[in-house]
């Protein structure tokens, strides 16, 4: 059983921003047996990644999340481009950013620690292998890790 660094007083929010149906699908399968408590948003496109993130237009009340699972690739807006745009946003800035992606590019890996993102992971292959790195790391950083609130 994993040991909360800290209590909380709400589930928390996770943003998944990843346009692979499979991969939300697979993402979804490791936070079922998730030891913490949370809400799962998915979002499809950088653009709309990016609105939902800065409370504009129909998304005024969209929760904060707590930590954002940022695929590199998207339609729209990449995850460079996104993750540029949160720490650039001083009322984003603070939040964890965990890319998950399928690039191995040293290049990908070097430039997004320079934006920088927190943690940049390779979309392991094998169900089972995918599914325990994504568990592992939200309940790392919603778990272990302390984050602002």
């Amino acid at each position: 059983m994993l040991t909360h660094s800290h209590a909380r007083s709400r589930p928390a929010e996770i943003l998944l921003v990843e346009d692979s149906p499979a991969d939300v699908r697979l993402v979804r399968e490791a936070l079922k047996e998730c030891a913490i408590p949370h809400r799962l948003t998915t979002i499809d496109n950088g653009k709309e990644a990016l609105a939902w993130l800065q409370r504009e237009a129909h998304h005024a009340d969209a929760p904060r999340p707590d930590i954002i699972l940022l695929d590199l690739n998207l339609p729209g807006l990449d995850g460079r481009r996104i993750a540029a745009a949160i720490r650039a946003d001083a009322a984003l800035r603070h939040l964890p950013i965990i890319m998950l992606t399928s690039s191995r590019v040293p290049h990908d890996v070097r430039e997004l620690y320079q934006i920088p993102v927190n943690c940049y992971i390779v979309k392991p292959l094998g169900f089972e292998r995918f599914v325990a790195a994504v568990r592992a790391t939200v309940e790392f950083w919603l778990g272990v890790a302390t984050l602002p609130e």
